[in-house]
């Protein structure tokens, strides 16, 4: 896949993930027009689930202006954070828009991407971790953990996580446990022929042992095996060097545009 391509792909399966928030978060709602731009709402603490999202490298401001008022008019009296989100650097134009509703600050996504193919085998190991498919059954538990294994508070996530989610089509939750012990947890989300890679987390003491390689291998497996052509994943420079070793390059860097 060449970048131009791999970009879109990885822009429909992030609205992917976007729609099963929508359609399945208690509380979500949406709103979709044209030019491959929407806007998302949920209860969620976490600024990038909440604003509007342009699929397109070449944005159509109008239509973000339009989406960015509603969304502000939605968010009165709502402390909520949210951003307006572009996949390329934005323009003078997007960035005057944004800063009508005080979303000034950049924060910079790289998007990395794979194509689908063999994956590390897993081999059990009576005494080794073991990776588990979890279903919303276990939601609290598994928001407990991730809040954790990202050192901030559960109510951060609000229910992007909850029950209804982690049991919706195309959506698979994971966590690791060694020796009974909960360590780690993953998030694979399948939508328009990629598998999206998300909560990747371990927790403080358990970190630097292999449990983040473990879950994204059986993130990855469990995606190609149900036909996903590739996968991508959000990272930060600190992650570049673990996924680029499991075959993920970098292909684009995505802005937020956000308040301080």
């Amino acid at each position: 896949m060449n970048s131009e391509t791999t970009g879109e792909a990885a822009a429909a399966g992030l609205f992917g993930l976007l729609d099963v928030v929508v359609k399945f978060a208690p509380g979500a709602w949406g709103q979709v027009s044209g030019h491959g731009t929407r806007l998302v709402m949920s209860d969620s603490l976490l600024g990038t689930f909440n604003g509007v999202f342009t699929s397109e490298l070449e944005v159509d401001v109008e239509t973000v202006a339009a989406l960015a008022k509603e969304m502000a008019k939605e968010m009165i009296g709502v402390e909520l954070p949210w951003c307006v989100q572009t996949r390329a650097e934005p323009t003078p134009e997007l960035l005057k828009v944004a800063a009508e509703h005080g979303l000034i600050i950049h924060h910079r996504s790289p998007l990395m991407v794979r194509d689908a193919g063999p994956v590390r085998p897993h081999r059990p190991d009576p005494d080794g971790p073991v990776v588990r498919r979890i279903t919303g059954v276990e939601d609290q538990m598994y928001v407990d953990l991730l809040a954790q294994g990202f050192e901030t508070s559960p109510e951060i996530f609000g229910e992007l996580m909850s029950a209804p989610v982690l049991d919706a089509p195309g959506v698979s939750a994971y966590l690791v446990e060694h020796g009974g012990e909960p360590v780690a947890t993953g998030f694979g989300i399948l939508a328009a022929g990629l598998v999206g890679v998300y909560n990747i987390a371990t927790l403080p003491q358990f970190r630097t042992r292999g449990y983040g390689r473990l879950v994204t291998e059986a993130i990855l497996r469990d995606g190609f095996v149900a036909g996903a052509t590739g996968a991508y994943l959000f990272t930060s420079e600190l992650g570049q060097p673990l996924y680029r070793s499991q075959g993920f390059e970098v292909v684009e860097t995505w802005t937020y545009l956000m308040a301080e």
